[in-house]
């Protein structure tokens, strides 16, 4: 799952790179911070299960 996330960081990266639309940068940047959040949870969800974060 956390693959998923990190899937969904990259390909909003690469909007943020490749256009200066405004609202596209806006909606690749608000995925970008989602998706780190969801990463940092289900990470903590791991670690207390006593599982390795990834």
């Amino acid at each position: 799952m956390i693959e998923h996330h990190r899937g969904a960081i990259a390909m909003s990266q690469t909007a943020l790179r490749s256009t200066q639309n405004a609202e596209i940068r806006r909606e690749a940047q608000k995925t970008i911070d989602s998706q780190n959040r969801e990463i940092a949870t289900l990470n903590a969800m791991l670690r207390k299960m006593g599982k390795r974060a990834q």
